[in-house]
């Protein structure tokens, strides 16, 4: 596939606007490296530490741009810092968080200056040789053993062995991620008349490259094996696993089998595979110069007609009261999986930062008008948004709180994560993720969540947990995006759901 990005991935920030080590702390890593053998005194940029912070928030629509200013003057030189010790992968994770929310209030505002920072941004991780060969790779793996003690369960990974290299699980969510990101730049960009000119170059490739890689991915390399508890040794693409869970066929067909839960890859790859080969996607894209490819892309459909039916077939609305249906997503799949089993109400329910992933799923269906699916997609966001006010948050005026579990439930997160004795995260411990997860622009769904940022912004105590305003000191980088996550996820839907 040749490249030739529209926009120039050689502007980089100068060096006024990078803030290093002090000369002399320079020297001595410097020193350092060289006596570890080392010959490079790269390092990475640091954020100065700050006390000081304004609480006004409510910003207006240029100063919530601004905001990202500050955010894409921070990863740009730390991606490049990540590129010249060979770990981009990581990266992508954060992009993916920011990007998505940095798309919404360039388009919904029509900034350009804030859409042009991320398509450099994503420019450069394609035009990186290590960000591509990365997502290049059709998939990873993962394991989970369990030890001989119960409570405790040890979370490992694996790495696994492709025609095109070696992949770990941590890699193959941050690609996934990263291709979820460029599928809905090209779905909402290209079909906007004004952004498709503007961006022309750049869509085509990204549709090139969704074309290369979501193929890879679905149907050419089965190279996924699921270890664990009763799991079967076969190998899967991301086509044969969902077949195999939609029977239940990779692990034992016990509610207590996770081999059979449907995984953050299962929902990014088919979100992606979908807003790509939308009709009206493609449509757009072939005005623009991008050539199908008749055969991949029927096999593609194929497979979202099969993945959405499983994934969105998971998930169950509970009556909360007799007016107000709740939301549940693959409920018991993952019992006796390390992350949810000490759910204390014993539902294994999914934890309120991963249920970002079927949230975000939700939402950029709706947002691409996407249609023929098992579930009216408006209800399924209305209930979402009921589940999280009436049964994670605790309504509580000076100290507003989120548990841990979509549930309610409050349990520890992530007890002996990874085998080790690590005690988790407490309770409402995941709280600080409703930022990062856009679930506050659930306020143009449900009118009682314009209550709850209301309520943050009246408690000292909240602007300290969420690091608005926090009371000691912690990198200005995370006031900034705490503020960018609070203010954008105005702009996450188009139009009020009634």
């Amino acid at each position: 596939m040749d490249i030739n990005l529209s926009r120039s991935t050689k502007d980089n920030l100068s060096i006024k606007n990078m803030q290093f080590f002090k000369n002399s702390d320079l020297l001595l890593y410097c020193l350092l490296m060289i006596l570890m053998g080392s010959l490079s005194c790269s390092q990475p940029v640091r954020i100065e530490e700050t006390t000081n912070c304004k609480a006004k928030l409510d910003l207006s629509n240029a100063e919530v741009a601004n905001l990202f200013n500050s955010i894409y003057s921070f990863h740009k030189p730390r991606m490049e810092h990540a590129v010249k010790e060979n770990r981009l992968s990581p990266e992508l994770y954060d992009l993916y968080s920011d990007g998505l929310l940095a798309l919404y209030i360039g388009k919904e505002t029509r900034n350009t200056k804030v859409l042009d920072q991320l398509i450099d941004l994503v420019n450069f991780t394609i035009l990186n040789t290590e960000s591509k060969n990365v997502l290049d790779i059709p998939m990873g793996g993962f394991a989970i053993t369990k030890t001989s003690t119960k409570d405790f369960r040890a979370w490992t990974t694996t790495t696994t062995n492709s025609k095109y290299g070696t992949i770990t699980h941590e890699n193959l969510l941050h690609t996934t991620l990263h291709a979820f990101l460029i599928a809905n730049i090209t779905a909402e960009l290209s079909t906007d008349a004004q952004y498709a000119k503007r961006y022309k170059n750049d869509l085509v490739i990204y549709a090139d490259f969704l074309n290369e890689s979501l193929s890879r991915w679905v149907y050419k390399f089965p190279s996924t094996q699921f270890n664990g508890w009763g799991c079967t040794r076969e190998l899967f693409s991301f086509e044969t696993a969902i077949l195999a869970k939609s029977k239940r066929g990779i692990g034992s067909k016990s509610s207590k089998s996770y081999c059979n839960g449907i995984t953050d890859q299962d929902i990014l790859v088919a979100g992606a595979t979908t807003i790509f080969t939308s009709s009206t996607t493609l449509n757009a894209l072939k005005t623009l110069g991008f050539k199908e490819e008749t055969n991949t892309l029927q096999t593609l459909k194929k497979y979202c007609s099969v993945a959405n039916q499983e994934i969105l077939g998971r998930i169950n609305f509970p009556n909360l009261t007799k007016k107000i249906t709740g939301f549940q997503f693959d409920s018991k799949s993952w019992v006796d999986h390390p992350d949810w089993s000490v759910d204390s109400k014993g539902e294994a329910s999914q934890d309120i930062s991963h249920s970002r992933r079927i949230f975000h799923l939700l939402l950029v269906y709706k947002r691409n008008q996407i249609t023929m699916l098992p579930i009216d997609i408006n209800h399924a966001l209305k209930s979402f948004g009921n589940q999280l006010y009436y049964k994670a948050y605790n309504r509580n005026s000076t100290n507003p709180l989120f548990s841990n579990y979509l549930s309610g439930a409050n349990s520890v997160y992530r007890l002996h994560y990874r085998g080790t004795s690590d005690s988790g995260v407490k309770k409402y411990g995941l709280s600080y993720t409703i930022f990062a997860t856009g679930y506050l622009g659930l306020e143009n769904i449900n009118p009682e969540y314009k209550s709850i940022r209301k309520t943050i912004l009246n408690s000292p105590q909240a602007l300290d947990t969420y690091r608005l305003c926090p009371k000691g000191k912690i990198p200005a980088i995370s006031i900034t995006r705490a503020r960018f996550y609070f203010e954008a996820s105005r702009y996450l839907f188009p139009e009020r759901i009634n």
